[in-house]
């Protein structure tokens, strides 16, 4: 196995380990990404839950005034039948206002209200219990009363109605404070994302940091120096096809004035090369016509 590795070219070794880097770089990017989008989805989900809270919060102020409002008009109204439309009022809006009042405090799945676990928001609701107790008690004796009678007694109306007058501000204050430490908090989640989210955004600039010097930059240099390889060995080749060429014209001038020197000594003189031994290496043809031999006489004795 370690054969097989130091048999790897230098070339693909540097490509694998260059790809490697730059995966795992992508995959960091990639999971910077992913890990900023659930957090951004979490945050929205959580937006969307608390705003859902800040509304029914509000409303709840609303309703208050609004049941109040209902009850003082009930000690003017003369008319029976307004006088049972406006009880029907105070009905129904009691009900939501009971319902969204335990909804922000233990959950209500109709109104997409999540349990409150938030020891200073819980602390709110145990100091605004007393006024909404008070003045449900006195709504719930007006409606209690106007069902067994046809005709409200003016001095229980007027005492529930100065009930819910003296109730009203205090329940108003704390539902104000309610508000403001959802608000608060809900802000204070924002802020956390923004750091998340800052965060991230350093860690995916480091890891870009970290591949302009490890990857890019020394893939940089790699190429700078194989393409300088390349000019260069482009150039010893250029030169070398030169000498390659140069030598090769030398030859053919050679081979053509021997040529030339074997045409003459072939046919304008006698001469004859004869080895130490008696061999001939070699006779010209005008000699091999003068001695009357015209088959292959090299390497035969002259004799």
């Amino acid at each position: 196995m370690a054969n097989t590795e130091h048999k790897i070219p230098l070339d693909t070794a540097t490509f694998l380990r260059v790809r490697n880097w730059y995966l795992l770089a992508l995959a960091a990017i990639a999971l910077a990404i992913i890990l900023a989008q659930i957090l951004i989805q979490l945050h929205i989900k959580s937006q969307s839950g608390d705003s859902k809270v800040i509304n029914v919060a509000g409303r709840q102020r609303a309703y208050s005034q609004k049941l109040v409002k209902e009850v003082l008009l009930l000690k003017n109204v003369s008319n029976s039948d307004e006088k049972i439309t406006l009880l029907f009022e105070i009905d129904s809006t009691l009900a939501v206002w009971k319902s969204s009042h335990l909804g922000l405090q233990l959950g209500d799945a109709s109104f997409n209200l999540p349990f409150e676990d938030d020891p200073e928001i819980q602390a709110l609701f145990e100091q605004i219990e007393p006024y909404h107790r008070e003045m449900v008690q006195a709504l719930e004796h007006i409606l209690q009363e106007s069902s067994i009678v046809s005709e409200l007694n003016p001095e229980n109306l007027e005492h529930d109605a100065n009930i819910l007058l003296k109730n009203e501000r205090p329940f108003l204050n704390l539902m104000d404070q309610i508000v403001n430490a959802y608000d608060a908090r809900s802000n204070e989640q924002l802020q956390k994302l923004k750091e998340k989210e800052y965060w991230l955004l350093g860690f995916s600039l480091l890891i870009l940091l970290l591949e302009i010097f490890f990857i890019f930059r020394p893939l940089s240099i790699q190429i700078k120096k194989t393409i300088g390889h390349l000019i260069g060995s482009q150039e010893k080749s250029e030169e070398q096809l030169n000498k390659i060429q140069t030598l090769y014209n030398e030859k053919e001038r050679s081979l053509k004035e021997l040529q030339e020197l074997n045409f003459v000594i072939d046919n304008a003189a006698l001469f004859a090369s004869i080895r130490k031994d008696g061999t001939v290496v070699f006779i010209s043809k005008k000699f091999l016509t003068l001695l009357g031999h015209t088959a292959d006489t090299q390497n035969k004795p002259f004799s």
